[in-house]
């Protein structure tokens, strides 16, 4: 603001006759913004300048417009003088208000306590008085520059300052501190002395009559239980507003904890929880003296301002690990709970006649009467600008300023009722402290702070019941006599109330401390649920709070954990199980986790597991298994377990399609595994019936179910479905049929493979494929030696002794001998004519010939890979030769591979070969997803059109 009111005096600077008869040079606005006075100074002569000379005015319109524009600008600045005035005076009155509590998540975090917002230190703007520099110094480091500026606000601009400080202010604050306790123990230490010389004459005084009636001195009523009020200097409240203000920065923690803050802050919150106490018990004995109520309570503002700073800053540094074990050693524990026992019966109490309402009913109060709520400054009386500039008159700009003045007391208690922030930061305080740390949690409760903090769960701001609630949930994680004491005090009213609140924001907190109660603790889940807290969990299910369905749905499966087995059903009934199923779908990850976790829980019900089932929840479960988070994956597969329980179930498991999920899904928990596998066994179990397995026959020859239902089914029952139904399912009722329609014409690739899955589980199952000559089942691929039989000798081959028959390959001449063909194969005679003497062979290799008549003549054969395999088992196959058909089939079978496997099957559909066949057939099913990569999916779809009748035939089940 003070730019742009020093920019509107530049315009009249420039322009008026009188500033160039001064000879002034005009001053920039930032030299002006620098000292608003002296800005307010040049306007106003500028503008005295301008009026004198009357001439110029009327013969210069632009000077009339540049008046009309600054007239705003003027008033703005006399305006802030005069606020700025005020703001000097009433310094002491204002305070920071931000928070350091736990977060939802229970770590010890910076947040708001109320509404779970980032910290924010609400710094006034206020132009201090003049005084020695440390002084001065300390006030910038509070409050920004004394010209009226704007304050330090953001984050990165009060690092700045703290490095260009050198962190040389929070040794200097800490300082002042010192000296104030120091000044404080000085004066209490001489009122004492004043105390005990009164005591002293009143003793005396009273002595005759002490005789007359016996006894032992006695103390004066004035001097009964009088504790020490201690009273903060204002230089000592500036030094802890400028530390609060600080204290988002990392490394001013660490200075303050360095400079012994930790001590000295300590000290301070005990002297004002002191001054506190004295000041209500003062008041509340003038009030009975005088049995009515009293006007004016007694109670140190000060006090309270600097402890409700004081609490912010403890909050601040118990969030980190190595400063919050310092706070613990120096006593901060027992001085954060002596400040929530001082306050949580004033925050409850009803507070009449101190003008208190609370935030809930103002809002409501000012929404009904709008008189009491001033118009926006930037909304407000549009119609009344200027004509030509669009700004609006200088009478308007205090129209906002004059309505507040006129606002009911009442609604203005938010910056007079410290005892709300007080208490809520305290309670973060401790929260942050508490956080995993045993020691803390049982040192709470030693000092009294759970009845403090049960009560503040009554309170009427929100703020306060939030912040009370997440302490109690930390100091209750994994605690039973925190617990059992949580529960004693009566806690559990008050959490079921705070469930039932329209208010949103307390919703969670209080959620998350149930959670913390019943964890482990059976006995606990009974009072909560005995308290009439199912149904307000239930309706939370529908929040608008993503943490709080979370929190809920948690709660609500350890609900169903309990013993009586009625509560599963009533959870069911009573609603949750549709919000629920809604859940799973979310796009949070937490929520989905926690609803499955939940469902998993009322899964194990028998009542429950079909109507979980229709009411459209097994999808949403099946598409969390393939979850990367492990937590969600695993809450899935327990809930499919128990799901697995209900015979109903199973056609809607294998239409699902999860089956394949299950079987092939990647699961990295050994629970989840196991959750997995028993899953898969009760199916098989249930299949295994024959009523369900009826059924199932039915749907997959059904016309009337869709071919989808029908390919998962046979998927399904490919892998589950006993041994001795698998010829009726797949055979009889065309289960193969659909298997084969998905593989080669489906355009989802993933429906291929899930077919191919199920094609290659049938082989298995099959006995058809497990006996093939491999190396494997003990068979030396390419070798063959016959075990009985005439042969004439290797010894013979291309031999003129006794030679009677001449065969001709490419041109060379062979001898031969009848009598060693005949012996060899009769059908062998027939096809090469050997009654003639010499005998053409054409379309063969000389050595391949030559491999033919040694094993004719030997009756044994060895195929290398210098051989011409294809060749010699077409020759084989020509001549009727077994052995030597029998060898060139387990060398082929022995080197197939993605590029071979093609020809090699058609070679033994034309050799007849039906081991090679089924060889070449099973080696394409068991490595389709190489060969699709490697021939593409084109190709091997046409290959396997050819295989699968093959493939079929050979299928034999027992």
């Amino acid at each position: 603001s003070g730019d742009r009111h020093a920019g509107g005096a530049c315009l009249i600077h420039h322009g008026s006759p009188g500033a160039n008869a001064r000879g002034g040079a005009a001053k920039t606005p930032a030299a002006q913004a620098q000292d608003p006075a002296k800005s307010l100074d040049n306007c106003m002569e500028d503008l005295l300048d301008v009026l004198k000379d009357r001439s110029s005015l009327k013969n210069s319109p632009e000077l009339i417009d540049q008046l009309h524009k600054v007239m705003p600008s003027l008033h703005a600045l006399l305006n802030d003088a005069l606020q700025g005035r005020k703001r000097s005076r009433e310094y002491d009155d204002e305070a920071e208000d931000g928070d350091a509590a736990p977060g939802k998540s229970g770590k010890a975090v910076s947040t708001d306590a109320g509404t779970g917002k980032s910290p924010k230190v609400e710094e006034k703007d206020c132009a201090g008085k003049r005084g020695n520099a440390a002084e001065r110094d300390g006030d910038s480091a509070a409050r920004g520059t004394e010209g009226g500026q704007e304050p330090v606000r953001s984050k990165a601009e009060m690092k700045t300052l703290l490095q260009c400080n050198g962190m040389s202010l929070v040794p200097k604050f800490m300082g002042v501190l010192e000296q104030e306790l120091f000044n404080q123990n000085t004066a209490q230490k001489k009122q004492r002395e004043e105390k005990e010389k009164e005591l002293s004459i009143w003793n005396q005084q009273n002595r005759r009559t002490r005789d007359r009636q016996g006894g032992a001195p006695r103390t004066p009523e004035w001097e009964r239980n009088q504790n020490t009020v201690f009273y903060f200097t204002r230089k000592a409240k500036k030094a802890v507003h400028a530390l609060a203000s600080m204290v988002k920065i990392e490394e001013s923690i660490g200075s303050i904890v360095e400079s012994g803050g930790v001590r000295i802050l300590i000290e301070i919150i005990r002297r004002c929880v002191n001054s506190k106490n004295v000041s209500v018990s003062r008041a509340q004995k003038a009030m009975n003296a005088k049995h009515k109520k009293s006007t004016s309570m007694s109670i140190h503002k000060s006090a309270e301002k600097i402890l409700k700073n004081t609490c912010l800053i403890m909050g601040f540094v118990a969030m980190n690990g190595q400063h919050r074990r310092h706070v613990i050693e120096q006593g901060g524990v027992g001085a954060l709970v002596n400040v929530l026992r001082c306050y949580s019966a004033l925050c409850v109490q009803s507070q009449k006649g101190q003008g208190y309402m609370s935030e809930s009913i103002q809002d409501q109060f000012s929404l009904q009467k709008g008189d009491f709520r001033p118009p926006h400054p930037n909304t407000s009386h549009t119609h009344n600008a200027h004509p030509q500039t669009g700004s609006q008159p200088a009478v308007q700009a205090r129209t906002g300023a004059q309505e507040d003045k006129k606002a009911p007391t009442n609604l203005q208690s938010k910056g007079r009722t410290p005892m709300y922030t007080i208490a809520r930061r305290a309670a973060g305080a401790l929260a942050n402290l508490a956080h995993e740390d045993v020691r803390t949690k049982n040192l709470v409760r030693e000092e009294g702070g759970i009845p403090a903090l049960v009560l503040l769960l009554k309170a009427r701001e929100s703020s306060v019941q939030t912040a009370a609630a997440s302490t109690l949930k930390a100091i209750a994680f994994r605690n039973e006599d925190n617990k059992n004491q949580i529960v004693e005090c009566g806690a559990l009213g008050s959490l079921v109330c705070m469930l039932r609140s329209s208010d949103p924001s307390i919703h969670y907190e209080a959620v998350a401390v149930m959670s913390s109660l019943v964890h482990s603790s059976a006995h606990i889940k009974k009072l909560v649920l005995n308290c009439g807290a199912l149904q307000p969990l239930i309706n939370l299910l529908s929040s608008s709070d993503m943490e709080s369905r979370r929190e809920a749905a948690l709660l609500l499966g350890q609900f169903a954990n309990v013993q009586d087995p009625d509560y599963k059903s009533k959870i069911v009934q009573r609603g949750a199980l549709g919000p629920l199923i809604s859940m799973l779908s979310e796009g949070s990850v937490q929520v989905s986790e926690m609803a499955a976790f939940a469902i998993g829980r009322l899964a194990q019900n028998v009542d429950n597991q079909a109507g979980i089932v229709q009411a459209g929840g097994l999808q949403p479960l099946v598409q969390l298994l393939s979850s990367t988070y492990l937590n969600s994956q695993h809450n899935a597969a327990f809930a499919l377990y128990g799901l697995s329980d209900n015979d109903d179930n199973v056609p809607h498991f294998l239409k699902s399609g999860c089956v394949s999920l299950l079987l092939n899904g990647k699961f990295h928990v050994q629970a989840s595994k196991d959750c997995v596998r028993n899953t898969l066994r009760k199916l098989e179990e249930k299949i295994a019936q024959s009523h369900v397995l009826v059924h199932l026959k039915y749907l997959l020859s059904s016309e009337a179910a869709d071919l989808g239902t029908r390919y998962y089914i046979a998927t399904g029952l490919a892998h589950l479905a006993p041994q001795n139904a698998l010829h009726n399912i797949f055979m009889e009722n065309r289960g193969m049929d659909v298997l084969f329609l998905y593989a080669l014409k489906s355009d989802c690739k993933n429906c291929q493979k899930e077919s191919m899955d199920a094609i290659h589980t049938l082989g298995k199952r099959s006995s058809a494929f497990s006996k093939l000559p491999t190396l494997e089942n003990g068979v030396k691929p390419g070798t063959y030696q016959a075990k009985q039989g005439t042969f004439l000798g290797e010894n013979y081959l291309d031999c003129n002794k006794f030679s009677d028959v001449t065969f001709l390959v490419e041109g060379k001449r062979i001898s031969g001998h009848r009598i060693a063909i005949l012996a060899a194969s009769k059908k062998a005679v027939e096809i090469l004519e050997i009654d003639r003497d010499e005998i053409p062979v054409e379309g063969v290799e000389c050595a391949t010939w030559m491999k033919v008549l040694s094993f004719i003549y030997s009756g044994q054969v060895h195929v290398t890979e210098e051989d011409n395999a294809p060749e010699l088992l077409e020759q084989a196959e020509r001549l009727k030769l077994e052995g030597l058909k029998h060898a060139c089939e387990t060398f082929l079978i022995s080197t197939i591979d993605a590029q071979s496997v093609g020809m090699i099957f058609d070679l033994a559909v034309k050799c007849n070969t039906c081991h090679l066949q089924k060889a070449a057939v099973w080696y394409t099913i068991c490595e389709y997803s190489r060969l699709v990569q490697v021939l593409g999916l084109k190709t091997v779809t046409e290959m396997l059109s050819k295989m699968f009748p093959t493939f079929e035939d050979s299928l034999t089940f027992k």
